[in-house]
């Protein structure tokens, strides 16, 4: 018996989470939202519920797909095959219907992240065209005195000040979780410090770097790994998104900061 689709702006948030978690069941890396975060988070990456869908069999869930879009560009922003139909083969006429018909949308351009033990669903990505562009990988703070750290970060900022200067500079390719217009939804604290600024989302009450920027001017003089160590010492169980291009770890290691087991990649077709 093949799956039955819905649209998945005809189901309510609450729904759509419970029908999300229950797929995501036994995957690689626990996955697993709270009705808030889930509204919040893909209501800031820019999901349309009206090219996203939902697979049922005799009222069961199968499969979810989320799409977020922006502009000419397009990202599947959460896929997940229940547990009992993994190995099936319903991934791919799942995949097929939400990618034409989002193409039939206007879309030009579509993302996605993968993980990289993922060998099964990256075999899958690229045989529907898409490659590996690059490497994502995330971070944890060192451990710090909240104190010390506290009285280092005083000033903030609208985040949409940041969104003109990444714009003004021209950083189109920024991977989808970083973009500013991402940061702009969530609920976020931007700190200033010296020429670099710093966005934390504590979304579901836990801190996390979503992102970092130094004016072009004052590049490679210490701000941003200043603002690495003040940001450690303000929240002592930081961490980043599994976002961060794989070339910036420099910066990150010089700060103390280490490496999460996680690892992603972001694949794309042109």
């Amino acid at each position: 018996m093949q799956p039955e689709f819905s649209l998945a702006s005809t189901w309510s948030s609450t729904q759509l989470c419970d029908l999300l978690n229950a797929c995501f069941t036994g995957y690689t890396v626990p996955v697993s939202f709270s009705e808030p975060v889930f509204t919040r988070r893909f209501s800031a990456e820019g999901v349309c519920l009206a090219d996203s869908g939902v697979w049922l069999s005799r009222g069961e869930p199968v499969a979810v797909g989320l799409v977020a879009r922006r502009g000419w560009g397009a990202r599947l922003a959460a896929f997940a095959v229940a547990e009992p139909w993994r190995g099936k083969g319903v991934a791919r006429p799942c995949l097929n219907k939400l990618f034409g018909s989002i193409r039939e949308q206007g879309a030009r351009t579509l993302c996605l992240e993968v993980l990289v033990n993922n060998v099964p669903a990256i075999r899958l990505y690229q045989s529907l065209g898409f490659q590996i562009t690059q490497r994502l990988v995330g971070f944890t703070a060192p451990q710090g005195n909240g104190l010390s750290g506290e009285s280092l970060l005083s000033e903030t900022c609208d985040p949409r000040q940041l969104l003109a200067a990444v714009c003004a500079e021209g950083l189109a390719d920024l991977p989808w979780m970083l973009a500013p217009e991402t940061l702009c939804g969530l609920p976020c604290q931007a700190w200033v410090l010296g020429h670099c600024t710093a966005v934390v989302s504590e979304l579901g009450g836990v801190p996390q770097l979503r992102f970092i920027y130094t004016a072009p001017e004052f590049r490679r003089q210490g701000e941003a790994c200043a603002m690495l160590s003040a940001l450690a010492m303000h929240y002592p169980h930081l961490t980043s998104a599994v976002s961060v291009p794989e070339h910036f770890s420099a910066l990150f290691l010089r700060a103390g900061y280490r490496l999460l087991p996680v690892i992603q990649y972001e694949m794309s077709t042109h």
